[in-house]
């Protein structure tokens, strides 16, 4: 029996075995201009990946992927493990690759957030490229990260947070590019006593003791993108404030209106004591 759809009543639907949400993890914004989204199947590096097209609600979609059936509603179906690949071309966010069994249903999310139930819809963020420019209102932290037993070899693709010294509050996590180089970006943190009204025009707008942690493994060192899962069970690494004798990063103080370089002393990098 063939069925005729009727014009107005009846429609196709197609249910992608993959939609993904990507969302800057500074503002939480979703992101879906100029990304190249893709999909590798890893045990056949041979074929050509996968590009995901956007649709006009941000979610990049794969209705189709090679060698995987199409997800059917009256019979469960296996899942195969692909790679989720991101990029920006436009020099915003660093590379990312995510470990992704297809078919999904519902929105992806990356296995290690899968735990940690959030406010937003399900999604991925993004770290901050180096190159980004900085926004309005928010605070601007660098660092470049070198291994202490070997100055010139950059700590590659590092996890980054930025704490309020001697409290609980993250004010930014990042990540280090294949150069060792990171921006933080973060909102600032409430003042305990606000600026006088009297303060000159353009005065800094505060004062704010931040301390900064970095997790990092020698295997991630040689990734071309790292991948998301594995930079949240990377070991914590020590950083330094002097290399010899070695000396542990003190908290530095990040002034409201002013960016922040983060050095170890006589440095114009911070050294890493793994």
């Amino acid at each position: 029996m063939t069925r005729t759809l009727r014009p107005g009543f009846d429609q196709d639907v197609l249910t992608p075995v993959l939609g993904v949400m990507f969302r800057d993890g500074v503002n939480g914004q979703v992101v879906r201009d100029g990304l190249q989204v893709s999909l590798k199947d890893p045990k056949q590096p041979h074929l050509p990946r996968q590009q995901l097209v956007v649709n006009g609600f941000g979610v990049f979609v794969a209705h189709q992927v090679s060698r995987l059936r199409t997800p059917v509603a009256s019979s469960p179906t296996a899942t195969r493990r692909y790679t989720l690949n991101v990029e920006d071309p436009q020099g915003r966010y660093l590379p990312l690759t995510i470990p992704a069994d297809l078919p999904t249903e519902g929105l992806f999310e990356p296995a290690y957030l899968s735990t940690s139930p959030g406010a937003t819809m399900p999604h991925v963020p993004l770290y901050s490229a180096a190159s980004r420019t900085a926004s309005a209102g928010h605070a601007e932290v660098r660092v470049d990260l070198r291994m202490a037993s070997d100055p010139d070899a950059a700590v590659a693709w590092a996890r980054l947070e930025l704490w309020l010294a001697d409290t609980n509050i993250l004010l930014a996590e990042g990540l280090a590019d294949e150069r060792g180089s990171a921006l933080l970006l973060c909102a600032l943190p409430a003042l305990r006593d606000p600026p006088l009204r009297a303060s000159p025009p353009g005065a800094p707008l505060g004062n704010w003791p931040v301390k900064l942690r970095a997790f990092w493994s020698p295997a991630i060192a040689q990734a071309t993108a790292p991948d998301l899962c594995s930079l949240h069970s990377l070991p914590e690494v020590a950083l330094l404030q002097n290399v010899a004798p070695p000396r542990p990063l003190a908290p530095t103080l990040l002034t409201g209106g002013l960016p922040l370089v983060i050095r170890s002393d006589g440095s114009s990098f911070v050294f890493v004591g793994a």
